[in-house]
C-alpha cells in the first residue's frame, strides 16, 4: 500500500511539474510575442526607423525563435498550442494523421520581402528548424510563409505536401508547394517531387493579383497536384495544370 502511495504521488508531481514547464513555456512565448508585434508595429509607423527598433524587433525574434525551437515545445498539448494561436499571429498547423506539426510565422511584413519562420515537429523529438529570421537549410524560402499541410499517400509511404505563400509586388502573392518525407527522423524536401510532361520540378508556383475575385490555391486528387492558370493580369483563372506526384525521394 504504501509502494502504491508513493507511486501515486511521483507521478501526480511528475505531472504537476511538466504541467507548470508547459505553462510558463506558453506564457513566455505569448510575452515574447507581444514584444515582436510591438517592434514590428513601430518599424511599420515611424517614418525613419531607428537601429534600436530593428535591433529589439531582432532580438525578441530571436527569442521567439529559440523559445519555440526549444525540446520542451514538442511536449506541449492541444490546449497549450490552442492558448498560443488565440493569444498571438503564429499559426500552428497539423498534418491529417497528427505526425507533423508546423509552427509558423511573420515579421516585417510591410516590407516587399517579409521574413518568415517555419519549424517543423515530428510527434515529440526536438524541433526541426526550417527558415528562421532570413536564413533557411532546407531551401523552403525565407520569405515563404507555410499556410497548409496535405498528406499524401504514394508507394506506401505518406509524404506531406507544403502549401506556401510569399509576397511577390504590391498586390501580388506568389503561392509554393514542395514535397517532404520522413527520413531518418527528420523531415527532409524530396527532389524532383513534380512531373510535368517529360520535365521534373523540385517545387510547383504560381502567381496571383489580390485584385481577384477570390483566393486561388493548390488541390491534390489522389497523386495529382492541380495548379490554377490565371489571364494576364493574374487576376481570373482560366484552366489548371495537372502535375504528378512523383514520391521521389532522392536525386
Amino acid at each position: 500500500m504504501k509502494n502504491f502511495i508513493f507511486f501515486f504521488l511521483v507521478i501526480s508531481f511528475t505531472n504537476t511539474y511538466g504541467q507548470q514547464k508547459s505553462t510558463s513555456l506558453v506564457n513566455k512565448i505569448i510575452y515574447t510575442w507581444s514584444k515582436v508585434s510591438d517592434f514590428n508595429t513601430q518599424s511599420i509607423n515611424v517614418l525613419d526607423t531607428s537601429d534600436d527598433i530593428e535591433d529589439s524587433l531582432t532580438k525578441y525574434n530571436t527569442t521567439l525563435s529559440l523559445l519555440i525551437s526549444s525540446s520542451e515545445f514538442s511536449f506541449l498539448n492541444s490546449s497549450d498550442l490552442q492558448k498560443i494561436i488565440d493569444s498571438t499571429d503564429i499559426k500552428v498547423i497539423i498534418s491529417k494523421d497528427a505526425k507533423l506539426k508546423a509552427i509558423s510565422w511573420m515579421i516585417n511584413n510591410d516590407l516587399p520581402e517579409p521574413t518568415c519562420c517555419n519549424v517543423f515537429i515530428l510527434g515529440t523529438r526536438k524541433p526541426q528548424i526550417i527558415s528562421i529570421g532570413g536564413t533557411t537549410g532546407q531551401d523552403f524560402g525565407i520569405n515563404v510563409q507555410l499556410n497548409k499541410i496535405i498528406d499524401v499517400s504514394l508507394k506506401n509511404k505518406t509524404f506531406y505536401l507544403l502549401i506556401g505563400s510569399n509576397k511577390c509586388g504590391n498586390l501580388c502573392i506568389e503561392k509554393l508547394a514542395s514535397l517532404y518525407v520522413v527520413s531518418d527522423s527528420l523531415i527532409v524536401k524530396c527532389p524532383k517531387a513534380f512531373l510535368s510532361g517529360t520535365k521534373y520540378l523540385d517545387e510547383v508556383k504560381f502567381e496571383y493579383s489580390l485584385n481577384g475575385e477570390k483566393e486561388p490555391s493548390f488541390h491534390v486528387i489522389n497523386t495529382k497536384l492541380i495548379s490554377p492558370i490565371f489571364d494576364r493580369n493574374k487576376e481570373k483563372i482560366v484552366g489548371n495544370k495537372v502535375y504528378e506526384i512523383t514520391g521521389n525521394v532522392s536525386n
